[in-house]
């Protein structure tokens, strides 16, 4: 199997597998806005130090096995951020919703016989932008602690 398509896989497995925990986690009580905040603040900040350390990879360096786990971890710590921002109804989504559609198609961009040390380069420059867009977001949502 190529890179690419190793990368969609796992892309996948990670989309599933949020989507369980997420069923499976959901209690019945419904969370206070101060509860749901502090949810999306604390999943910003998890996604936003995944971003930073995919974006930080040494393109020389980067194995395929870590640039695949990083990858992996930016997706399931997205998915986390998505739950939290439906609880937390007055976050303001949009742009980081655009920037994750831009990082996402810039990964399933790659070419399948891309080398890891291409594929890390080109997926840096992405996660440079979206972790922006994360620290943007969490200024909105009022996240006081800071996300980096």
């Amino acid at each position: 199997m190529s890179r690419r398509g190793w990368i969609i896989l796992l892309l996948a497995i990670g989309v599933g597998l949020s989507v369980l925990i997420g069923v499976l986690g959901r209690g019945n009580s419904e969370p206070t806005a101060a509860d749901s905040t502090a949810a999306l603040c604390s999943s910003l900040s998890t996604f936003e130090s995944s971003v930073n350390a995919l974006a930080n990879l040494d393109p020389s360096t980067t194995t395929t096995a870590q640039f695949q786990t990083d990858v992996k971890t930016v997706q399931t710590n997205w998915d986390a951020v998505t739950t939290a921002a439906q609880d937390a109804k007055s976050a303001q989504m949009g742009s980081l919703d655009a920037a994750w559609s831009a990082f996402e198609s810039t990964v399933q961009g790659i070419p399948g016989d891309a080398s890891v040390q291409d594929a890390a380069t080109t997926v840096s420059k992405a996660a440079d932008t979206l972790a922006s867009s994360v620290h943007s977001t969490a200024t909105s949502a009022d996240c006081s602690s800071g996300t980096g």
